[in-house]
């Protein structure tokens, strides 16, 4: 895995609806290669295909490119009142540093507004603020609002730094979910494949507000098979309970909150990982969903799993992943977009 070529990608800003800088650099990077077919939803989902052989299948890999973050609610005095866009608890976020980006593209730092902890009670002290109390301080006048251009509808998400991380396999970043997908994507289809059926990548928009480009590219591709790609808890910090943990490999999803994985599609995926040693966990973990929960339920139905990677902070400013889970995970997929045909197909179904 290269860091320096995913945290390019992870850096970029893109809440939700506003996936248009993500989309354009992925779109810039893998048109350089002549077999790419290209084309976008009108949610700024990206969908990149790569023509097979007469096998006349279909498989679609999905993997979001939006993240968590706010868009400004109101401007109340000097401050921001924010509005979050995906699941976010607030006791991550206050007296984080997050950047505003204007409808202009600039950028303007600051901190999320919170409590002098010595000046709260006992009682306060045990609680958390509401996500209707969160607020962006830039430092900056109502009137320096005007003239700055910051408004009602801005992008407010984390600042990106520059880690240096003490693991040289661990990863830290913002927006690991889902930009760790992302990049397994661009590393599959700017490559050469040797694929016998028709592969179509969809980087989908707006999945955490509610899957939504998994609808629309779904309505497009109308796929035979589908995966989604995306990145699930992590077991092994004290706090959260999952039983895959980091380094252990590639996680084969068999429920989730809103998708169940095809049996036969899931069997053959577990032949694939012991005929090529790849290492894979499992997972049965439904307080979270993936694009797969709309792809699933398009058309006629669509006989579909997924593939996951476990991070552990998943929702906060930085999220932590291990190089060797994703290595894996482009090993993985890779294998099935050269191998899946016809026949496999019938197999799977069959099952």
């Amino acid at each position: 895995m290269d860091l320096i070529d995913y945290k390019k990608l992870a850096n970029l800003p893109g809440v939700s609806s506003f996936e248009g800088r993500v989309s354009s650099y992925i779109k810039n990077e893998l048109e350089k290669r002549p077999d790419n077919v290209i084309s976008k939803d009108m949610l700024s989902s990206l969908i990149v295909k790569r023509e097979g052989l007469k096998e006349n299948v279909k498989l679609m890999v999905a993997s979001h490119i939006d993240e968590v973050g706010f868009i400004v609610e109101d401007i109340v005095g000097d401050f921001l009142k924010l509005k979050n866009i995906g699941s976010v608890w607030p006791h991550l976020v206050v007296g984080q540093i997050y950047k505003l980006i204007n409808q202009q593209g600039k950028s303007f730092r600051g901190i999320i507004s919170s409590p002098a902890s010595h000046g709260l009670s006992k009682k306060e002290r045990s609680k958390t603020l509401g996500l209707d109390q969160i607020y962006l301080d830039l430092g900056l006048s109502k009137e320096d609002f005007k003239n700055l251009n910051i408004n009602i509808g801005d992008q407010v998400l984390p600042e990106s730094f520059d880690i240096k991380e003490s693991n040289p396999e661990i990863l830290i970043s913002k927006a690991a979910d889902n930009r760790i997908s992302a990049y397994i994507g661009m590393e599959v289809m700017s490559n050469y494949l040797d694929n016998k059926s028709d592969i179509y990548w969809a980087f989908t928009s707006q999945e955490e507000p509610g899957l939504r480009g998994a609808r629309t590219t779904s309505s497009l591709i109308k796929p035979d098979l589908a995966i989604s790609i995306d990145t699930t808890l992590a077991g092994d910090i004290p706090f959260d309970k999952n039983s895959v943990s980091l380094g252990s490999g590639v996680c084969l999803s068999f429920i989730d909150s809103n998708s169940i994985s095809h049996r036969g599609f899931m069997n053959y995926i577990i032949d694939l990982c012991k005929e090529n040693n790849i290492s894979h966990q499992f997972a049965v973990f439904n307080k979270g969903g993936t694009d797969m929960g709309n792809i699933h339920k398009s058309a006629d139905g669509v006989i579909g799993m997924s593939l996951s990677i476990p991070v552990r902070y998943m929702h906060s400013s930085f999220t932590m992943a291990n190089t060797r889970d994703v290595d894996e995970c482009i090993k993985l997929i890779k294998l099935i977009c050269e191998k899946i045909c016809k026949k496999d197909f019938e197999r799977i179904i069959n099952q």
